[in-house]
């Protein structure tokens, strides 16, 4: 966002709220989705901070997926992960982002009396740790992808094709052998204009 700001030469945004009923403004608040709770903040996070538009996805992932162990790459503040915390064993939650994760860790305490499985958040580069768990063998009966947009521009299309090509390809890679393939769920959503599907199939 702040790049896009410099891009169109705006100036910086207020922290206050243009506008407040109230004469001190709350700016962090607590919101239910899918019978789970999250904190949301006004002042932080991308974009509008909290991703309503995944309110389907993320009960499909709690409903369908399997009484295993689940993987949530770029987990952001822990939607994904904590949906299949209620159907899943134990799940883990990469983010390249420590405040994400410090924010999916508040999701989670106050969520701890819906969730019964154990919940890890792992703060790493997904490409880098999804290589290095596909040559270690770690696997998963579930994996969730919902990566963050990897172009800006129409020029950076390209590069975004292979970025989103290479992590499905590394998430094939840590699904777990012998079982059904059609537990990985991938979510890619983030994609600037219309990118042609190139290489494999969504499964889901």
């Amino acid at each position: 966002m702040q790049r896009i700001r410099e891009l169109e030469q705006l100036s910086e945004p207020p922290e206050a709220p243009l506008y407040s009923a109230e004469p001190v403004a709350q700016l962090r608040t607590i919101f239910h989705l899918n019978g789970l709770a999250f904190h949301y903040d006004a002042n932080a996070g991308q974009k509008t901070g909290a991703f309503l538009d995944q309110r389907l996805n993320y009960a499909a992932a709690s409903r369908y997926g399997p009484m295993g162990m689940a993987l949530d790459v770029c987990t952001y503040q822990g939607g994904f992960a904590l949906h299949l915390a209620q159907s899943c064993t134990r799940v883990t939650g990469i983010d390249a982002s420590r405040a994400a994760l410090e924010v999916a860790e508040e999701n989670l305490e106050v969520n701890r009396h819906r969730i019964q499985a154990p919940v890890e958040w792992i703060e790493a580069n997904a490409f880098d740790l999804l290589r290095d768990w596909s040559t270690a063998g770690n696997t998963y009966d579930t994996v969730v992808l919902d990566p963050p947009a990897f172009a800006k521009s129409k020029r950076a299309v390209p590069g975004a094709v292979r970025g989103y090509k290479e992590l499905q390809f590394a998430c094939t890679q840590d699904a777990s052998p012998g079982r059904n393939i059609g537990h990985l769920l991938l979510f890619p959503l983030c994609f600037l204009g219309r990118i042609p599907r190139r290489g494999g199939r969504r499964r889901g």
